[in-house]
């Protein structure tokens, strides 16, 4: 007896289909010649696909094998478009679960991309995202400045605690413009009055706007005596500073190295030789620390000793603060970090600064040279606050 249920299956040499029946082949070409267009009908093309893949199903064939066969079944029976025979109801049957768009396209030599209206879209959205990043990205990094700048103000400041302890509690020696070598063209290095106990010894010598000074400035921190203690020249400037110095030259133009000064009331020496104590401009009434031990008032986690000068106030590192004109800004703190400072105290701890006073951060002062001499803004207590922090009342 004839076996009527036998499956058609691939063939295992040239992998083309078997021959199917006489009789059903001959029912499907009559069925064809009866459609009114040369494309199969829906149902007729259905027969088609039924066919194949009642044939391909039992067989195990791979997608590319099947993409084949279907290819060649289609251009057989009357070239209907692949893209009619996907879409026909036939795509319900459970046996194209091994059968995708993407195969059948790239067998078929179609190629799917991108409208305009869709590139358009999609380059909106990216510039759209990127506008609200950028101003993330970018506070971010003005918070990766500012606590670096933190960092370099603490690293100075253990190094003026280190030399106190180091020196029976004394304080390394501060000096102004009066305090300085006479030569600003000299090695200092090899000036003995900077040596350590010589009668210009100071924490950080020189003048950084002095046009032979600021080309080896580097020789003028290293022959400071807090430089045995951190010899990383680095610590001296924040890194949100780029400016150049000297201040206005039109020959040189060097990268700053410092930022920082310190505070004129600790260890003033504001002249040549070694007695201590002596104030800036001879101001009396106000506390001028000699030693961490007497720095009582207004204590040591409420007196600053480094912060940040502003290009176009530093020159020394004697950062002058006279409480007895709380209306004038002497020197300027830099607002490099939005209009703010970063302030390191006796204790070793450092703060930033939110400044308010908008004559200060923009540098208004019609009187005098620019960075010197700023008078306050009366709305703001910034410099009230500031005289507070440098010193106090008493001897």
């Amino acid at each position: 007896m004839k076996n009527r249920t036998k499956k058609r299956c691939w063939g295992t040499t040239d992998a083309h289909f078997l021959k199917p029946s006489p009789h059903r082949e001959a029912a499907e070409h009559r069925h064809l010649e009866d459609s009114p267009s040369p494309r199969p009908s829906p149902a007729g093309r259905g027969r088609i696909i039924v066919r194949w893949f009642d044939t391909a199903e039992h067989a195990g064939g791979s997608g590319d094998q099947c993409a084949n066969q279907l290819l060649r079944i289609s251009h057989q029976k009357g070239g209907c478009d692949l893209e009619s025979v996907w879409k026909s109801p036939i795509q319900s049957i459970s046996t194209l679960q091994h059968f995708n768009a993407s195969t059948l396209q790239r067998h078929s030599g179609c190629r799917s991309g991108f409208t305009l209206i869709e590139l358009l879209v999609v380059i909106a959205i990216i510039a759209i995202v990127a506008a609200m990043l950028l101003p993330v990205l970018h506070a971010a990094q003005q918070r990766a400045l500012a606590t670096r700048c933190l960092s370099n103000e603490k690293q100075v400041t253990l190094a003026w605690l280190t030399y106190a302890n180091d020196n029976q509690d004394g304080l390394v020696y501060n000096r102004g413009l009066g305090g300085q070598p006479a030569s600003w063209g000299e090695n200092p290095l090899k000036d003995p009055n900077l040596q350590s106990g010589g009668s210009l010894a100071q924490w950080c010598p020189g003048n950084i706007q002095q046009l032979s000074c600021a080309i080896h400035y580097q020789e003028w921190i290293e022959a400071g005596l807090l430089y045995p203690y951190n010899q990383n020249i680095d610590i001296y400037l924040c890194p949100a500073d780029k400016t150049t110095i000297p201040r206005g030259s039109s020959i040189v133009h060097e990268p700053s190295l410092r930022t920082y000064s310190m505070n004129c009331w600790i260890q003033p020496m504001d002249h040549s030789g070694n007695t201590a104590g002596q104030a800036w401009l001879n101001i009396s009434g106000y506390r001028a620390y000699t030693k961490l031990s007497n720095m009582l008032q207004p204590g040591p986690c409420q007196t600053w000793v480094i912060c940040e000068e502003a290009p176009n106030s530093i020159d020394d590192a004697f950062f002058a603060v006279n409480p007895t004109t709380p209306t004038i800004w002497y020197n300027s703190p830099a607002c490099l970090h939005g209009h703010g400072s970063e302030i390191a105290f006796a204790d070793g701890h450092a703060e930033h600064r939110n400044w308010t006073d908008g004559n200060m951060i923009n540098d208004i002062n019609p009187g005098t040279a620019p960075g010197e001499n700023v008078p306050y803004q009366a709305t703001s207590g910034d410099l009230a606050w500031f005289i507070s922090i440098s010193t106090a009342p008493g001897r």
